[in-house]
């Protein structure tokens, strides 16, 4: 329904996530807005604002028809849909505003969890939901975020210092987040080389990699 008329579904992004009410909904909502760049384009800086409404406001319960949100998982499909939309317009290169492009740096980063190392916290593998590591929302928010970094150099802008340290911690932490993390940063060195030739000499070696060799000696550089 909402591919079949995208340009009426962008106009007002936040006021429909409150029609909506149910987190399903507003999560099938997300989904409806992927392949429609057409619609995205004059409406995407209000978009970026109402994923990152709904990011903010699910737990707090003070926004009338969001109460619902505090299921885990409803949580979760609505947080990945807001990301994997984020992620299309990003790929597609949907124009985005300056305040808008800090937004999506903001929430992408916020998203690549850094677990308390003293809480000894576990990823939330819950088969109701989950069906590969790629499926994981910390997971996907790494892919998004590669995605936002190549959108950046795309369109020759900077690329977010906070990001590359928030990957740089990533890579180093241990148990179960850092191999699921491990399993999509380390495919990416060739990009972060490229992104950063200096960040790149300073976590070529990071610990914890599956690998004996170091991320310059596995690309041949």
């Amino acid at each position: 329904m909402v591919r079949g008329n995208a340009s009426k579904w962008v106009e007002n992004p936040a006021e429909i996530i409150r029609r909506l009410y149910c987190p399903e909904y507003v999560a099938g909502y997300f989904r409806g807005m992927t392949g429609s760049k057409e619609a995205l384009v004059p409406n995407a800086d209000q978009i970026v604002s109402a994923v990152k409404f709904v990011r903010m406001h699910q737990w707090d319960g003070t926004v009338s028809g969001l109460s619902a949100f505090y299921n885990t998982g409803e949580l979760m499909k609505v947080d990945m849909a807001g990301m994997g939309l984020i992620e299309e317009m990003v790929k597609n290169d949907v124009s985005l505003g300056k305040d808008a492009l800090v937004e999506v740096w903001s929430f992408v980063i916020d998203a690549v969890v850094l677990p308390d190392p003293e809480m000894d916290k576990q990823p939330d593998y819950s088969t109701q939901y989950l069906y590969t590591v790629h499926d994981l929302p910390h997971v996907q928010a790494v892919h998004t975020l590669f995605e936002v970094i190549l959108y950046a150099k795309r369109n020759n802008m900077e690329v977010s210092k906070v990001a590359l340290a928030r990957i740089a911690q990533a890579i180093r932490l241990t148990g179960q987040y850092g191999i699921d993390y491990h399993a999509c940063i380390d495919s990416e060195a060739l990009l972060l080389h490229w992104v950063d030739p200096d960040w790149f000499e300073q976590n070529e070696q990071y610990p914890g990699s599956n690998s004996a060799l170091t991320m310059k000696e596995n690309l041949g550089i």
